[in-house]
């Protein structure tokens, strides 16, 4: 197996759901194209749709960014149309046309949400990316969406994200082998992705004196920026400072 290349994640702050804000919706075409136009990398979220599609959002449910209390692993490709982002013109986007977009401008991290059984999102992608220009990286909590991840994207970086809150709705033995997964999974994983309130707990020092790559999120500050960057090796920023 040939060597990964890294170097990109490294390469310019990293705009968290695109460069957003002033009226342009997270996770939008418009926001991608901005930071496209930028040079920042891109950081987007993706769902699997009813009908096997994959879109371009952040939540399992649409209400916060569309005001419709609806799962959107219950949507299909075509039923997306009708809802708009915050009130704007901005549609929920397809992955392929968010790819069609950037087209290798700019290096692109996936993240992958849990709410479809395992493998079936991940192939999704692999059909999606096959022949796919540009570089990018791929990351999830899910520490068995990440193995997953591991063995269908073998040439291509796969991060595990890592926050302490993912554990709180977690109890008893089941907190504990969900820990030790994680903590596996951060250990095999070619770089972490990790809550900016988390970089000093036990697992992340040993990892980054392993000299592990981490990505800290999500950095809001020009303080809170130079603050992270003495402990990770890239930020992603809500805004880019």
């Amino acid at each position: 197996m040939r060597k990964k290349n890294l170097d990109f994640l490294f390469s310019s702050l990293i705009a968290h759901r695109g460069l957003h804000g002033g009226g342009v919706p997270e996770n939008s075409m418009t926001a991608f194209g901005a930071a496209v136009r930028a040079g920042y990398i891109i950081e987007l979220d993706v769902h699997l749709l009813a009908d096997g599609r994959v879109a371009v959002f952040h939540d399992d449910n649409i209400k916060r960014m569309c005001g419709a209390d609806i799962e959107i692993k219950t949507l299909s490709a075509a039923k997306l149309k009708k809802y708009r982002l915050h009130g704007t013109d901005e549609r929920i986007p397809l992955l392929k046309d968010v790819l069609a977009l950037i087209n290798g401008a700019v290096p692109i991290i996936i993240e992958l949400k849990s709410d479809a059984p395992v493998g079936k999102l991940e192939k999704a992608l692999v059909r999606l990316l096959d022949g796919y220009v540009g570089d990018y990286a791929l990351k999830s909590f899910h520490p068995l969406i990440v193995r997953k991840l591991r063995h269908l994207f073998r040439d291509r970086p796969v991060g595990q994200l890592f926050s302490n809150s993912m554990f709180k709705d977690v109890k008893g033995i089941k907190n504990w082998v969900f820990r030790r997964a994680v903590n596996w999974s951060m250990f095999l994983s070619d770089f972490i992705s990790v809550d900016k309130n988390d970089l000093d707990i036990p697992v992340v020092d040993t990892l980054r004196n392993l000299r592990k790559p981490i990505l800290v999120w999500t950095i809001k500050g020009t303080d809170e920026r130079l603050s992270a960057m003495r402990k990770a090796n890239n930020c992603i920023c809500e805004k880019i400072l």
